[in-house]
């Protein structure tokens, strides 16, 4: 029994020491085979601890990397956004007419809306005709399209109109291929020429007319002078968990950073806008983005045509010069909703520009959150508690040296509670300093730290209370230097070193 009652109290300061997810401290006796005496000195806890340690142990979404040469410790999420294709916006040829009322014609191509057309080379398709002819003979046609070429030749076809008796005379031809043929355009005209001839003499002859459609076209690739035009983008979310730690208090970060990243194979100018970038935190509450990139938006890089089949990277950032991240930030987030739209050619270019069926424009987001900064923060924590009977201890007393190369201080304080969680007693008269902030050198690390004792006495008027209680509830006040004034850095190596040691007197 005396050996249990000794262990529970002994417990009690290095709860102190210990926020939730910090549980590396071992201790170094076990109290069970300690020689109960009047008075004697037991060694607890002589243990340290990285930052580095405390991640590998926290349950996090987010990728532990550096990202300054200084090796400042950062949190990185990122998630794959929204794409967009070349088929969602320029969607497959429709099929389209043409007419030759005379020998020669000119007929104007528009293939897609805005698009000044200068190539088209497809992927598929078939030229359909349709001729009427009131010659009461066989007749030969050859129709040229001069502007549809393929190895250096145009497109031409013949055919043979048999003569059945009666005039006029309507023909429905066989479709005929066009795959791998280029439609190259002179001022979005394209011209077609037939000539006809009689079988029986060959002499030249006008028919009625000739016409037909292009039909079932797909592009393998399109060039020409893009109007603008804009277009929207799916709405997507980034999760954030850097911030569930159980804390509530006041938060700065000094230099985040949010990536929006872009790769694009349009051979366009497109510029994106945000047209949404909310921040919200578990309580509801938003922060939305303001600032240079919410009204200007950002020209993407895109290939030039020596580049067809490749795609360009473009990175826009947003940072506490060109937006109000850090407002957005301090609300302490759990997600971020953002909506991104686009503008073909914004600034009515009248270069020639490309598309193909393959082109995209594949989109990444990235939260990079490097620890420097300041908190003020608190947290309270409460558990249920058996002390036994310790009649027989007298008094006890802890001392605790802590060695901090953290840049942060805490001050902690206990209160013991009956079933009504009516506060009986505290720990300590007034909130103890068990960690000291370190100062800071010029680039915000700290310096070498210097070890701080604190004296733990508990005098024999508080162990009465201290058994009747049922519950203790502890209170931390975490602050970076200078009380959460001044910027720190945190890096993986920086260490918190923890010996702590107990007297007890106790009744024989």
């Amino acid at each position: 029994m005396r050996a249990l009652m000794v262990k529970r109290w002994l417990l009690l300061p290095m709860v102190a020491m210990i926020l939730p997810s910090c549980n590396q401290l071992d201790s170094i006796a076990s109290i069970e085979e300690v020689e109960v005496q009047a008075d004697y000195a037991l060694p607890l806890i002589n243990s340290t601890t990285s930052i580095r340690d405390l991640l590998e142990a926290s349950d996090t979404e987010a990728t532990l990397i550096n990202t300054t040469s200084d090796g400042t410790l950062a949190f990185n999420y990122e998630t794959t956004g929204p794409k967009v294709k070349a088929q969602e916006l320029f969607a497959d040829i429709p099929d389209f007419p043409f007419a030759v009322p005379n020998e020669r014609a000119t007929v104007a191509v528009e293939i897609f809306p805005g698009v000044q057309l200068e190539t088209l080379r497809l992927k598929s398709g078939t030229m359909n005709f349709q001729i009427y002819s009131s010659v009461t003979d066989d007749v030969n046609v050859q129709v040229i399209f001069s502007n549809l070429m393929k190895n250096g030749q145009p497109f031409t076809f013949t055919e043979q109109l048999i003569y059945q008796g009666q005039a006029p005379q309507e023909f429905q031809l066989d479709p005929i291929d066009v795959t791998g043929y280029s439609l190259s355009l002179d001022n979005e005209e394209m011209t077609v020429e037939y000539i006809a001839t009689k079988v029986s003499d060959g002499s030249r002859v006008m028919l009625d007319a000739v016409g037909g459609w292009g039909r079932n076209w797909a592009y393998d690739f399109v060039a020409g002078n893009f109007a603008a035009d804009q277009f929207g983008m799916e709405q997507d979310t980034l999760t954030i968990d850097l911030f569930d730690l159980g804390f509530e208090g006041e938060l700065s970060l000094a230099d985040p950073q949010l990536h929006l990243d872009f790769e694009n194979s349009f051979g366009l100018g497109i510029r994106t806008r945000i047209t949404q970038l909310t921040m919200i935190n578990a309580a509801g509450a938003s922060v939305s983005l303001s600032g240079q990139f919410a009204q200007e938006g950002f020209l993407l890089d895109a290939p030039n045509f020596n580049e067809v089949g490749m795609a360009k990277s473009s990175t826009l950032t947003l940072n506490k010069d060109n937006s109000n991240i850090i407002e957005m930030l301090a609300i302490q987030p759990q997600k971020i909703i953002y909506q991104l739209s686009g503008e073909i050619n914004p600034d009515n270019n009248s270069a020639i520009a490309f598309i193909q069926p393959q082109s995209k424009i594949t989109t990444s987001i990235r939260a990079t959150v490097p620890a420097h900064g300041t908190f003020k923060m608190q947290t309270t924590q409460e558990t249920a508690v058996d002390f036994g009977q310790p009649d027989q201890l007298k008094s006890a007393s802890f001392k605790l040296i802590t060695t901090n190369g953290m840049p942060f201080g805490a001050q902690v304080q206990f209160y013991f509670l009956d079933d009504s969680n009516t506060i009986l007693d505290s720990l300590f008269n007034n909130q103890e300093m068990i960690l000291t902030a370190p100062s800071l050198d010029a680039d915000g690390f700290p310096v070498t730290p210097a070890p701080l004792t604190t004296e733990i006495k508990v005098p024999n008027h508080r162990l009465s209370a201290m058994n009747q209680s049922k519950k203790m509830l502890m209170k931390i006040n975490l602050a970076t230097t200078d009380n959460g004034q001044t910027p720190a850095k945190i890096t993986p190596d920086q260490t918190l070193g923890i010996k702590l040691g107990a007297i007890l007197s106790i009744e024989e």
